[in-house]
């Protein structure tokens, strides 16, 4: 529940006694998360993490974005 209500920046009372199940359920499907042990699909390698705010890594988070589906 912390985390809907930090991520959509919402009073936590009303994520607690306002919202249904199922909107909870809903808003917390889309908020991205980060398995360090999940595989990649394509190269079957660990995920990479790119430091985007980074100015070095531009190419690599340009490339990100292009082969995004």
């Amino acid at each position: 529940m912390a985390g809907i209500s930090k991520a959509y920046t919402l009073p936590f009372d009303y994520v607690l006694f306002d919202m249904s199940y199922a909107n909870v359920i809903m808003y917390s499907a889309v908020l991205p998360s980060y398995d360090p042990k999940k595989k990649d699909k394509k190269s079957g390698e660990p995920q990479k993490v790119i430091k985007a705010d980074d100015p070095a890594n531009r190419d690599k988070v340009r490339e990100f974005f292009e082969t995004c589906d």
